[in-house]
C-alpha cells in the first residue's frame, strides 16, 4: 500500500514491482519459517513438519514406513522431573535417533517420537538400532534412567491414503492404551485391518454424536426371574443404537467403550437414566410386579463427582422411588475402587438406591472385597456357570456349588446370568440362587415387547 501510494504521487518512480516483490518475499518467509516446523522446547520437528513430510512421501507414490515410539513412561517422567526437563530429554533422544538411523525424526505428541523411513529395505536394520539404543540409560538432571517404549509401525500408503489419515492414526496410537505392547515391548505393525478398526471406531463415534443429538438410543429390557417367588420381579436395562443401517448391529460393549474413550459416556448415561425413569413411570412397571430396574454404570460414570446430583434430578423429574433403581457396577471397577467411587456409593445408598456387582468372575474376583462391600446383589457371569454343565470340566462342578454357598452365607443374593436351559435353571434353583436371567426366559426386548411379555407371564 505504501509503495502504491508513492507510485501514484511519483509517476516516474517504478516502485510497484518492488512492492510486489516485498509481498512475495514476506509470504515466503511466513510459509518457510523454520521455527514453525520445530518444537520449541525439544528442537525436534513438530506435527506440522511431519504433515508436510508425509504429504511429500505420499505424493511420491512409493512405499514408506512410519516408525512410532510410544513413550510409556512419559507421564511419570514429566511428573517427577517437570515438563521442561522431560521435553529436553525426549528432544535429546530424538536427535540421537536421527543421527543413528539417518532418517527424519519428529516429536508430534508428548508421548510419541515418530521416525519416517523412506527406504523400506532398511526397516530391520533401523528397528534393531532403535531397540539397542533404547536399552541404554539416559541422563536427566543427576539421574540415569531407562525409557520404556513400544514400537508401532505404519505401513504406508497401505494403511492410510492421505496425510490427514496418517496423522489421525498417529494420534489414535497416542491416545490408545495398548496393554499387550506395554507388557511385552514387541513391535506392532499396523496394516489394512488395524486401519479399518480405527475407521470403524471413528464411524461409531459419528453415530454416537448423531444419536445424542437426534434421540438415536433405544432401551431394551431383559426380565429377571425369582426362584423363590416363582415370577419375574425385575429387569436389566440395556441400551441399543437405533442406527442399524450404517454398520449393522453394534454390540453395546463396543460403542460404550468408544463413548468412554471419546468422553461421551456421561451424557450417554444421562440419556439412559432418563429413558429408564420415563419407562418405569409410563409403563406402569410396579403394577406388573417389577420391584426395580437394573441400570449399568460405567467406570467413568462411577467416579464422576456430579453423578448423584444428575441421577437424582432425573429421578425426581419422573417421581420415581429410589428403590426402583438398582445400579450395576462391574467387578473390575469395584476392585479398582477409588475414593470418588466410594463417596458416590455412600450418597446413593443414603438416598435409598441399591447396588449390584456385575460380571462377577470375569477376571478379578477379589473375594475379600465382598467382606465389607456395599452390594445387595452379586451377578455371576456365565463364565462361572457354564463350566459346571461341561461334562469334561471337573473344576467347574466343584467350584460353582461351593461358590454359591459361600456367597449366600456372606449374606448376598445371587443373580445368575446367561442361563439358557431348563437344566441350568433347576440346578441353580436347588443350590440357592435367588435370581435367574438369560435366554431361557427371554432375550433383551424393546419396551413394548417387554410390557407384552410381563402381561402374559405375570397377570
Amino acid at each position: 500500500m505504501v509503495t502504491t501510494a508513492i507510485q501514484l504521487n511519483n509517476r516516474y518512480l517504478l516502485l510497484s514491482g518492488l512492492g510486489l516483490a516485498l509481498i512475495i518475499f514476506m509470504e515466503f518467509l511466513n510459509f518457510e519459517n523454520p521455527k514453525e516446523l520445530v518444537e520449541a522446547q525439544t528442537g525436534v520437528m513438530n506435527r506440522y513438519a511431519l504433515g508436510l513430510f508425509v504429504t511429500d512421501c505420499l505424493e511420491s507414490k512409493r512405499d514408506f514406513r512410519i516408525i512410532t515410539l510410544k513413550l510409556l513412561d512419559e507421564e511419570l517422567i514429566r511428573k517427577k522431573y517437570g515438563n521442561r526437563e522431560s521435553k529436553k530429554l525426549f528432544g535429546d533422544v530424538s536427535c540421537q535417533l536421527q543421527d543413528l538411523c539417518k532418517c527424519p525424526v519428529f516429536f508430534p505428541e508428548n508421548d510419541l517420537i515418530v521416525i519416517v523411513l523412506q527406504n523400506i529395505n532398511r526397516e530391520e536394520e533401523v528397528i534393531r538400532k532403535i531397540k539397542e539404543k533404547m536399552q541404554t540409560f539416559w541422563n536427566i538432571r543427576d539421574a540415569s534412567i531407562r525409557i520404556n517404549t513400544s514400537t508401532i509401525i505404519l505401513e504406508c500408503p497401505n494403511c492410510s491414503e492421505n496425510m490427514d489419515e496418517v496423522l489421525e492414526t498417529i494420534s489414535y496410537i497416542s491416545k490408545k492404551r495398548v496393554t499387550s505392547l506395554e507388557r511385552s515391548g514387541d513391535v506392532c505393525r499396523i496394516k489394512d485391518n488395524e486401519s479399518s478398526t480405527r475407521k470403524r471406531e471413528n464411524t461409531i463415534y459419528d453415530m454416537l454424536v448423531n444419536a445424542l443429538e437426534n434421540d438415536g438410543f433405544e432401551m431394551y429390557y431383559q426380565p429377571i426371574y425369582s426362584t423363590s417367588k416363582k415370577r419375574f420381579v425385575s429387569a436389566e436395562a440395556l441400551v441399543r443404537l437405533k442406527d442399524t443401517d450404517t454398520l449393522g448391529f453394534i454390540s453395546p460393549e463396543e460403542f460404550i467403550r468408544v463413548a468412554e474413550e471419546r468422553g461421551m459416556i456421561i451424557e450417554n448415561g444421562n440419556i439412559i437414566m432418563e429413558k429408564v425413569c420415563s419407562f418405569i413411570k409410563n409403563g406402569g412397571l410396579g403394577e406388573l410386579g417389577i420391584a426395580y430396574i437394573e441400570v449399568n454404570v460405567s467406570g467413568d460414570q462411577a467416579v464422576d463427582e456430579e453423578l448423584f446430583e444428575r441421577f437424582e434430578k432425573i429421578r425426581k423429574k419422573y417421581g420415581i422411588a429410589q428403590d426402583m433403581i438398582n445400579l450395576e457396577i462391574t467387578e473390575t471397577v469395584a476392585v479398582e475402587a477409588v475414593e470418588m467411587l466410594k463417596d458416590n456409593v455412600r450418597r446413593f445408598l443414603n438416598a435409598g438406591y441399591s447396588f449390584s456387582m456385575d460380571d462377577f468372575g470375569t477376571g478379578y474376583s477379589n473375594i475379600s472385597k465382598l467382606m465389607d462391600s456395599f452390594y445387595h446383589l452379586i451377578k455371576f457371569d456365565k463364565s462361572l456357570i457354564w463350566p459346571y454343565f461341561d461334562k469334561e470340566s471337573k473344576n467347574g462342578k466343584l467350584l460353582l456349588p461351593n461358590l454359591i454357598k459361600m456367597i449366600n452365607e456372606l449374606g448376598y443374593q445371587i443373580v445368575a446370568e446367561g442361563i439358557e436351559t431348563e437344566e441350568m435353571v433347576q440346578m441353580l434353583s436347588e443350590n440357592g440362587v435367588e435370581y435367574i436371567q438369560g435366554y431361557f426366559f427371554s432375550r433383551p426386548v424393546p419396551e413394548n415387547a417387554f410390557l407384552d411379555f410381563m402381561k402374559k407371564h405375570q397377570l
